[in-house]
């Protein structure tokens, strides 16, 4: 509707009451700095919407209770800072949501009970620290999260105690360690994904301390991969404990 509109600043859309499907609606407004969604209560598919919209810093989408696709919604907007997203309940897919939002400091995403994907969804948020996850995937079975925290380079601590991951990626680069301690996923996650690795950890600062306590949280499995390349712990951990339950440590 508004794709490509590269200097559209502002637009009243208080009658979208009915619209269900809002995908690429604002793509590429690098203008647009804020926008008042709060009539669109019956939209369902939201991908990528705002992509590119790098001037937008704060929104709140709370009445979009129905969404279930959110895929995209807002990669690339590197200036996003906050978004209120507290009613979305239904929504299924995430993969890339806020994928390269480098300005993203915090976000309270425990109202998504029933994601199933989720790869991408922080990747490349480089200032992330603060992430409120309480019953994040909690209705789902299982939950793919590759490359979900990929280069989130402030991010210390992730709890997704609730959410049954079949994949799950975290990895930083080399000279700029992800800062991880803490990574806590559901005693029942399967890692399931037949790519490897169904664990990846490379370049974070995990101590061997802390590898070793994400290890004796293995489930046992039959020839799955965690890579740990560039870690601070890789030298020094017990990967026997990890090898004992059926994973292949590399790195």
């Amino acid at each position: 509707m508004f794709f490509n509109c590269y200097s559209l600043q502002s637009v009243n859309i208080s009658s979208m009451e009915s619209v269900t499907t809002t995908s690429y609606m604002f793509f590429s407004c690098h203008k647009l700095q804020n926008i008042d969604i709060s009539s669109m209560v019956s939209v369902i598919t939201v991908s990528s919407m705002f992509s590119n919209c790098y001037s937008l810093q704060n929104i709140d989408i709370s009445s979009m209770v129905s969404v279930t696709n959110a895929s995209s919604m807002f990669s690339n907007c590197r200036n996003l800072q906050s978004v209120n997203i507290s009613s979305m309940v239904s929504v299924i897919d995430t993969s890339s949501m806020f994928s390269n939002c480098y300005n993203l400091l915090n976000i309270d995403i425990s109202s998504m009970v029933s994601v199933t994907n989720a790869s991408s969804m922080f990747n490349s948020c480089y200032n992330l620290s603060s992430l409120i996850t309480t019953n994040f995937a909690l209705n789902s079975s299982s939950i793919i999260a590759t490359t979900m925290f990929d280069y989130c380079e402030q991010l210390t601590s992730i709890n997704l105690s609730n959410a049954k991951v079949s994949k799950l990626g975290l990895k930083g680069t080399s000279g700029k360690l992800n800062k991880v301690a803490t990574l806590i996923f559901h005693a029942s996650s399967t890692f399931s994904d037949a790519t490897a690795p169904q664990l990846d950890l490379q370049y974070t600062a995990l101590t061997a301390a802390q590898l070793d306590t994400i290890f004796t949280s293995l489930p046992t499995v039959t020839s799955k991969t965690v890579n740990i390349t560039g870690s601070t712990g890789a030298a020094t951990c017990t990967r026997t404990i990890a090898t004992g339950k059926g994973w292949t440590v590399t790195g």
